[in-house]
């Protein structure tokens, strides 16, 4: 499942994912970059990951394809984690599209939040 991060400021779209995210979370999530692209041309996604639990690797990708469908609309993305998998997967995914990519373990939250902001 995913939630919205109510510290949202304009053109920084924030999403918690966690346990097992579906794919109509995938979906509302990418419904709200489009709107955001719309209104705000350039955007940058934060995503913390809490205990996810991935039952289906595809369903990890498509968080990278949010930010691929968007090419250019996407400066960066965060992505908080605490586990040695994840960061490795961000690493692959990241060389995959056109936006900065970067991973912050969990303790780095406020250093992944001043980055995307940046």
């Amino acid at each position: 499942m995913y939630r919205r991060l109510t510290d949202n400021d304009g053109r920084v779209v924030a999403f918690k994912l966690t346990k097992a995210v579906t794919e109509e979370d995938i979906q509302e999530m990418e419904d709200r970059v489009d709107d955001a692209c719309k209104e705000f041309g350039k955007i940058r996604v934060l995503f913390e990951l809490v205990d996810l639990k991935i039952s289906n690797p595809t369903a990890y990708w498509d968080t990278f394809k949010i930010a691929k469908r968007h090419g250019e609309d996407v400066e960066r993305v965060a992505i908080i984690g605490d586990r040695s998998w994840e960061k490795r997967w961000i690493e692959i995914g990241g060389m995959l599209v056109d936006s900065d990519v970067r991973y912050f373990d969990h303790e780095q939250l406020e250093a992944a939040w001043r980055w995307i902001r940046g």
